[in-house]
Formats: structure tokens, sequence, C-alpha cells
């Protein structure tokens, strides 16, 4: 447990790392004089390059040993945020993202694997649970402490921060992990697994919900200030709602051991509800709560379902399978935030709402369509 504990945290902060121009927004704004869009931009760009590097760069590492890519990754992931931290110039930012990027795609896709050969005898979804409950602390502490850095210290301290801690945690995975062989390749070529019909409509699926999900979520400081109408005072305690729900919503993802596919399918129709009631509550603050608190427990459910029903698709390329899921869960986060950055010039921000449970409802009855096996 305390290994996939150390996974867990190193989840942690790939995520916070990865969400930072979302947290510390209106700073970046403001310091390097550019639009929402451009920053926008750092978002849509890093999701589309760790995209199209994370099935590539999976094959080109499937011989390493699995902990030394994950130090290596953790490592690249420090210098990318430290070069970030110090860039004078919006170009030389979007360049230390670029660098991140080529590591978070791997990253993500080695990681749950990992997981479950450290932990074999653990059920599947739990072991998903505990790791990816660092993606929830990025929403609970991460992303709210980074906005709060922003506006007290600067963004470019919360930059460093980060890339602090994945130094750090790299220097402890030294120490403390196991080393972990790759696994033989078999005669199978690894792409060959994209053949399979279940597979590619969980990939199918994940880039559109995930698309619905983002068009709103990168915008979501703007959308509450000029929707719902709060203050930016009130920024780091609505999201850390949001953040506190996702934490609640990966452990109930654990502790109800559903099959996968089912736990994706209540997650992506939680997302789809909480969307469509920002957009007819506005600026009603009595259900701004609890709206929040049912997108970030879907959000952080959606990520163990989807990474759980790919690798149940295809068990005997499971790495195969967590790269495509990795790359369409980017491309999904580009496509979202693009379309988000459109919607923002030429309609009102509530549209942002709308479209995001429109894409998740789709994405809900490419889902139903599958036919997984039932259990783990």
């Amino acid at each position: 447990m305390w290994r996939l504990v150390l996974l867990s945290v190193g989840a942690f902060v790939a995520q916070t790392s990865e969400y930072l121009p979302i947290s510390v927004m209106p700073a970046i704004q403001d310091d390097l004089s550019i639009s929402e869009a451009a920053v926008g931009g750092l978002v849509t760009g890093y999701a589309w390059i760790a995209a199209l590097s994370a099935t590539p760069l999976t094959m080109l590492t499937a011989r390493w040993d699995r902990k030394t890519l994950f130090l290596s990754l953790l490592g690249t992931i420090a210098v990318a945020g430290s070069l970030g931290a110090v860039a004078p110039s919006y170009e030389l930012l979007a360049a230390s993202r670029v660098l991140m990027a080529l590591a978070h795609g791997v990253f993500w896709a080695m990681l749950a694997v990992l997981a479950v050969r450290l932990a074999p005898r653990m059920p599947r979804t739990q072991v998903l649970a505990v790791v990816f409950a660092g993606i929830s602390l990025a929403g609970v502490a991460g992303v709210p402490l980074c906005a709060f850095i922003a506006q007290t210290v600067g963004w470019r301290w919360a930059f460093a921060g980060f890339a602090s801690m994945a130094a750090a945690l790299s220097l402890a995975g030294l120490l403390a992990l196991p080393g972990v062989p790759s696994r033989r390749m078999d005669e199978q070529p690894p792409i060959a697994s994209l053949r399979d019909q279940r597979l590619r409509r969980v990939v199918a699926a994940t880039t559109i919900v995930v698309a619905g999900h983002f068009c709103a979520y990168t915008y979501i400081v703007p959308l509450l200030e000029q929707t719902a109408g709060m203050p930016g005072r009130w920024m780091p305690a609505l999201l850390f709602v949001f953040g506190m729900a996702g934490a609640l919503g990966v452990l109930l993802s654990g502790w109800l051991s559903w099959p996968a596919i089912r736990l994706a399918m209540a997650a992506t129709a939680g997302i789809a509800v909480s969307q469509a009631c920002f957009g007819f509550a506005g600026g009603w603050m009595p259900t701004l709560g609890p709206i929040l608190a049912l997108w970030g427990a879907s959000s952080a459910a959606l990520v163990v379902g989807l990474q759980g029903a790919a690798i149940d698709s295809v068990p005997d390329h499971a790495d195969m399978a967590s790269a495509f899921y990795v790359a369409a869960f980017n491309i999904g986060i580009g496509a979202g935030a693009m379309v988000g950055g459109l919607l923002t010039a030429i309609t009102p921000f509530v549209a942002l709402l709308w479209v995001g449970a429109a894409l998740a409802t789709l994405g809900l009855l490419i889902l139903r369509s599958n036919r997984l096996p039932a259990g783990d």
C-alpha cells in the first residue's frame, strides 16, 4: 500500500503541474499581458502534444524498467516546471509546457499498469482508486493552493513549488521503489490492440466525454466569476469544494468495486447532469456548492472507470491500452479547451456548460453500447 501511496503522490504532482495554467490563469494574464484564450492555449497545446506522443513514446520505452521510467518522467516534470517558473515571455513558458507534455503522456500511460504490478493481489479498481486519489488531491489541495499562491506571492512560485516537489519525489522513489522489469513483448504487434472493438469504443467515449468536461472546466474560474457572479476571493474555496468532492468520488470508486465500465457510465452521467444544472442555476448560490460537488466527484470517478475499462478491454496489452486511453484523454482535453476558447469569443460563458453536457451525453451513449465483461 505504501508503494501505491508514493505513486499517488506522483499523480498529485503531475496532475497539479498539468492544471497550473488553469488555476493561475488571471495572474499569468496580468503578468504576461495575454488573453484568456492564450492561457487556455497552454492547456490545449499541452494536451495535443501529450496525446500525440503518448503511444509512440510508450512503445519506445516499452522495455525500460518501470521504476527507471517513473523516476525519469518525474525528473522531466521537475525540469520543465523550473523552466516555466523563470520564463520571461509567453513563448518560453509555452516551450516549458511542451517539455512537460512529452513526459505527461508516457507518465499516465505507465502509471496504472505499474500500480497493478506493484499490488497484484488487490482488486484492480481499488488499486486504481488509491493511485488516482492523487488526481483528486490535486483538485482538493493542488489547484486551490496554486490559486492562493498566485494571489499572494505570484504564479511563478506555484510553478517552482511543484517542480521542487517533483524533484523530491523522484529522489524518494529512487530509494523506496523496487525495480519493476518490463514485461516481454509478445509476438502480436502492440498497435494491434486498437483493433479490439471494446477498446475502440472506450477510446472514442473517452475523447468525447473528456472534451465535454474540459470545454467548461478549463474556464471554470471565469465561469464562476461571470456566469455565477462569484468574486475572486471565493475562487480558492470553490475550487476546494470541487476537489474535495473529487477525492470522495475516488474513495467511493474503490469502495463500490463496480465493474469499470459501469463506473465510467455513472461518472459520465454525473458530469452531464452537473453541467446542465450549472447552466440552469446561473448565480443562485444555494445550488452552486452541490453542483460543483457532483461535477468534481464525477470527473474524478471518470478517470478510474475509463482507465480500468481500457485495461479490461485488452489485458494482454495493458500498457498499450493505457497509452491509447491517455492519448484519447489528452485529445479530449485539447479539443475541449479549444472549443471552449472559441466559444468564449462568440457566446456567453454559459454556452460552455451546455456544450459540455451535450458531449458527455453523447459519450454516455457510446459507453452504453459497449459490452465489456462484468468482472474486473
